[in-house]
């Protein structure tokens, strides 16, 4: 027999299924903490991007994110399909920043300098980019579950009234019998 939270009122997540999305939510933050390290390291160590040019394109790219995060929540908030708002959306985003986080780390040698900072350039944004996908519809998905879970959260207030309601039913009850 399987076991439900209280959560588990009408169209809502099990324990586990917030479980499993706060556990994607770590590996994911650590995913990223992880190639933005290593990232420093391969601009400058491997494919030896200037550190000026480094800065210029993580500062392009965190401006571009302080754009596409609103705008990847409003299309989030309009998404209406048959498997939520969220979850297409995560597996999307998960899908594109795999296969752009491969090829970020895959220039080829062969470029001029120019031509690496531009590749650097290009694919670190779209990664960011990919990486909001994902992101901001899994932030979004949390806060609703635990805006819905803030409404079943029981007080005492909310115990005190519940348990008059079932007193005077019970007390109906008693005076139609």
């Amino acid at each position: 027999m399987a076991t439900k939270s209280a959560l588990t009122h009408g169209k809502t997540y099990t324990r586990r299924e917030m479980g499993g999305y706060l556990i994607g939510m770590f590996g994911q933050n650590l995913i990223y903490q992880i190639v933005n390290t290593g990232l420093y390291f391969y601009f400058q160590n491997v494919i030896c991007l200037p550190a000026m040019a480094l800065g210029w394109i993580m500062t392009i790219a965190r401006v571009w994110d302080a754009i596409n995060d609103p705008i990847m929540g409003i299309i989030t908030a309009k998404t209406r399909t048959r498997w939520g708002k969220f979850r297409p959306w995560l597996f999307i985003g998960t899908v594109l920043n795999a296969v752009i986080l491969y090829v970020m780390f895959s220039a080829p040698p062969s470029l001029s300098p120019s031509g690496l900072t531009a590749y650097a350039a290009v694919f670190y944004i779209l990664w960011g980019t990919t990486y909001t996908m994902m992101d901001i519809p899994i932030i979004l998905m949390v806060i609703a579950i635990l805006i819905f879970a803030k409404k079943f959260i029981l007080t005492e207030e909310k115990v005190a009234e519940i348990t008059e309601e079932l007193h005077e039913k019970r007390q109906v009850q008693e005076e139609v019998k």
